[in-house]
């Protein structure tokens, strides 16, 4: 691993742990799954799961990082355990910090390893001091390329928050819109307004692909339109990737519609 790269991220985990931790501690009495979290991350019990995403040619071309933590009674915890805690305490962007930087800390120094995808909230990156903080982690850092999953919400990003998307964009920053719902109009109208910003479009699993894929695949077709109404809202060399997908033969289905890439925990070709 890179020493320079190694350092920096390190010091930079150290001082958002500190803070975070810091901010838990007057908020876990409230919320008692808080205390679950400070538990984990200070007894290095924070785990990560690398769901890649896999093309048709069974390429990894990226590793989604998930956030998973070992309970004090042993139990592995997801990042939705505390989700509803963090956001009400707004302790939600201090745990983005603490999750990208102990992501990066740890990342090989191999440039040509495949992009890493982290998770982020609409909240972190409408944050200019976040942001500035991700640009200089990036210019600091040697290793895989970094993909930010901007996670789903119903707001719309204004002008000045595109700016700062678009100043880390131009930093070597990747970006995905997760959890794509082609049923609901919000998420087209949010995707318009990144359609200079992201790269991947990233189908949610439960609205936009297993009710086309289950009923044996009747309402497939469907879907297809949908992926060829993405793309003319924002341009065709934005890549579709397609979560909760779960065998091989549902994923050239979805290969053979312009999906470039599935994902799934069941997938194993």
């Amino acid at each position: 691993m890179n020493s320079k790269h190694d350092s920096h991220a390190q010091r930079a985990l150290d001082f958002e742990l500190k803070s975070f931790v810091k901010a838990c501690l007057v908020e876990r009495k409230q919320h008692n799954t808080l205390g679950d979290l400070i538990h984990a991350v200070q007894n290095k019990n924070a785990l990560y799961v690398a769901e890649p995403w896999v093309t048709k040619d069974e390429r990894s071309i990226a590793h989604e990082v998930l956030f998973r933590f070992r309970h004090k009674s042993n139990k592995i915890l997801r990042y939705s355990h505390v989700a509803r805690d963090l956001n009400s305490s707004d302790l939600a962007k201090g745990f983005d910090l603490v999750n990208f930087f102990n992501i990066l800390s740890w990342l090989p120094s191999d440039e040509k390893a495949p992009p890493c995808s982290i998770n982020m909230t609409h909240d972190s990156l409408t944050t200019p001091e976040i942001c500035e903080k991700i640009i200089a982690a990036n210019a600091h850092r040697k290793g895989p390329q970094i993909i930010i999953e901007i996670l789903e919400d119903e707001r719309i990003f204004t002008g000045n928050e595109l700016q700062m998307l678009q100043q880390m964009k131009q930093s070597g920053i990747i970006f995905a819109l997760d959890d794509f719902r082609v049923s609901t109009d919000s998420d087209w109208q949010r995707l318009k307004g990144l359609e200079s910003i992201v790269s991947y479009v990233k189908l949610d699993g439960k609205d936009s692909v297993r009710p086309f894929l289950d009923n044996d695949g009747a309402k497939i077709s469907a879907l297809f339109n949908h992926i060829s109404n993405i793309q003319n809202l924002v341009g065709a060399d934005k890549k579709i990737i397609a979560e909760w997908v779960e065998t091989p033969q549902e994923a050239h289905k979805l290969f053979a519609g312009g999906v470039h890439a599935v994902q799934g925990h069941k997938l194993v070709f």
